[in-house]
């Protein structure tokens, strides 16, 4: 069975996991807190405190940090300073939304998610059980300017821009499927599958250090969601407004997968009653990857060789 290590931080719900250009291992939680993991994974220390919940991370050129805020936009943090920075806000006058997941390509653009908006992130469950799309794929340059690339996507999450920066690639939670945004080459402007019908749920998305993708599977995409799916619009929108105690449960699944950039499945893992469940972003860390959950007061990690097939 695959080694789980689970380290428990304050502040709760840590959404990503962040590996800076020292190899320094931070998480954002639901407290604005933005932990360094210690090495011996027995705890973390604040190194930032934010008004925002870091909600997915990268790395800018410049070494600041930038993020989602679920309910604001797109910040860039300065973890010397403290100093925050808005990145984008609005789109035509109009505020984004749920924002998700940024990726920063090579030239500091910053491509990032916006997964509704009808609901904030803790009401999001509706916009996937109802399947009624309002996510988006966008970008912001230097300039402040913001460009949706792509629309009707159901809960837009997890975004990465391609190694060879010729397209990007965004989650869709809802319908189990990533979508490849071409960016340049002679594709430019164009979208395609990537991936479909996936065995989970995909949030976030990372590179490994092979250049092969890192998709944190939040839940299985099995017989219980697509029955559920299924049903007329009318019990779909009542299920999820039910008292919370009657809802369906999460499932207690540990899942994380790792693809090929040509859509290909290399590596996966499932685990049953794991110790930790409902994992929403992982990043590789040498021999390990480790993983966050919005459900868990803790983050955990894996040998990396569990995804190589």
């Amino acid at each position: 069975m695959t080694q789980i290590e689970v380290c428990p931080i304050a502040g709760g719900g840590p959404e990503d996991i962040l590996v800076l250009p020292n190899g320094v291992v931070i998480t954002g939680t639901i407290d604005g807190r933005l932990q360094k993991i210690r090495a011996d994974f027995s705890g973390g220390d604040t190194v930032a405190q934010m008004d925002q919940r870091a909600l997915g991370m990268d790395v800018l050129p410049d070494g600041r940090v930038v993020f989602c805020d679920p309910t604001d936009g797109v910040f860039a943090v300065d973890l010397e300073s403290g100093q925050v920075r808005a990145l984008a806000t609005q789109y035509n006058g109009v505020a984004l939304g749920l924002c998700n997941n940024p990726s920063v390509a090579a030239d500091g653009t910053v491509y990032f998610s916006v997964s509704s908006t009808r609901n904030n992130v803790f009401e999001a469950i509706k916009d996937v059980v109802e399947a009624i799309p309002t996510g988006a794929l966008y970008r912001v340059g230097a300039d402040g300017v913001v460009e949706k690339l792509l629309g009707d996507l159901l809960f837009a999450n997890g975004v990465t821009v391609a190694p060879d920066q010729q397209s990007v690639l965004v989650a869709e939670t809802g319908r189990a499927k990533i979508t490849r945004v071409w960016i340049d080459g002679p594709k430019s402007g164009t979208a395609e599958v990537f991936a479909q019908d996936m065995a989970g749920t995909p949030d976030n998305l990372a590179l490994s250090d092979d250049g092969s993708l890192l998709v944190a599977w939040v839940q299985p995409y099995g017989k219980k969601m697509k029955d559920i799916m299924a049903l007329p619009q009318w019990m779909r929108w009542l299920i999820v407004r039910l008292p919370k105690f009657v809802q369906p449960k999460p499932d207690d699944r540990f899942m994380m997968a790792r693809y090929g950039f040509d859509g290909v499945l290399l590596g996966s893992i499932d685990l049953e009653g794991a110790g930790f469940h409902f994992v929403t972003g992982g990043r590789q860390v040498g021999d390990w990857v480790y993983v966050g959950s919005v459900e868990e007061d803790a983050i955990a990690r894996f040998p990396y060789a569990a995804l190589e097939g």
